[in-house]
């Protein structure tokens, strides 16, 4: 590893400059709209990402932590489908790698 950088920006601009490459999640890529990156198709399963509701000790069954913790799950759910249905729809377009210019 010849760079380590924690700014999505900087990141884009080492990979677009040709010094390597970066696993982004799909919540920043419209950050790099104005950027030449070549974002390729992933093959398999989509990469996930855990996310855990921490609250403190004792408040397990309060009604706001779990309307919060509920409302969280629907929006993964929602969120979920939609990137499924998108990336169903690249590809059965025939599209392999999307280009931000």
């Amino acid at each position: 590893m010849r760079h380590a950088v924690n700014d999505w920006g900087a990141l884009a601009a080492l990979v677009e400059a040709g010094q390597g490459v970066a696993l982004i999640p799909r919540l920043v890529q419209p950050l790099y709209a104005h950027r030449r990156l070549a974002l390729p198709a992933t093959e398999g399963a989509a990469p996930s990402r855990n996310v855990f509701v921490a609250v403190r000790a004792g408040s397990e069954r309060d009604p706001v932590p779990a309307a919060v913790r509920d409302q969280l799950r629907a929006a993964a759910a929602a969120w979920t489908a939609l990137l499924t249905l998108a990336d169903s729809r690249s590809r059965h377009s025939g599209h392999s790698a999307a280009v931000i210019e």
